[in-house]
């Protein structure tokens, strides 16, 4: 089916008749197999992690790549006008999706957040001698993760 919506893409833009290619079954198909893909990899690799070394934070690591994949997918399905039943999963997943990777990337990924008195918040080892650089990019990280955020709940949207 995605093939054949490719296809039908190819023929919507090869047109100009944008607003076609947007609301086919074809065209939809192909935007939540892209958009799904590169969560549905990053759980199926998690799961592998945790048959391999049975460490339970790859289930919270699925956990965060799930709420990903639902804040994008549910968006994707609520469209252009939402009712608030849509609204509520859109803003849910996205909270929690930000919520979730934001505790991921700077406690598990980058070993910060980690308050013991010498470091102040920071890992054991530092690679840079200059403390900002970590403080900056903390909340560098929040604010492109709510960014993202406030960018796939697009506030413009048209309530039913």
């Amino acid at each position: 089916m995605a093939s054949v919506g490719c296809f039908y893409m190819v023929k919507c833009y090869q047109n100009h008749d944008y607003s076609l290619c947007s609301s086919s079954s074809g065209y939809t198909s192909v935007v939540y197999g892209i958009s799904s893909f590169p969560y549905v990899l990053s759980v199926m690799q998690c799961v592998q992690k945790y048959r391999d070394d049975g460490d339970k934070k790859h289930l919270y690591n699925i956990a965060k790549h799930v709420f990903t994949l639902l804040a994008v997918i549910s968006r994707i399905r609520a469209g252009s006008i939402l009712t608030s039943f849509w609204i509520f999963k859109v803003v849910g997943f996205s909270i929690l999706a930000t919520m979730a990777s934001v505790y991921w990337d700077l406690y598990h990924d980058w070993g910060l957040l980690n308050f013991k008195p010498n470091n102040k918040g920071l890992r054991d080892s530092l690679m840079h001698k200059r403390k900002y650089i970590y403080y900056t990019t903390m909340a560098l990280n929040i604010l492109l993760r709510v960014n993202w955020a406030y960018n796939l709940i697009d506030w413009t949207f048209k309530v039913q």
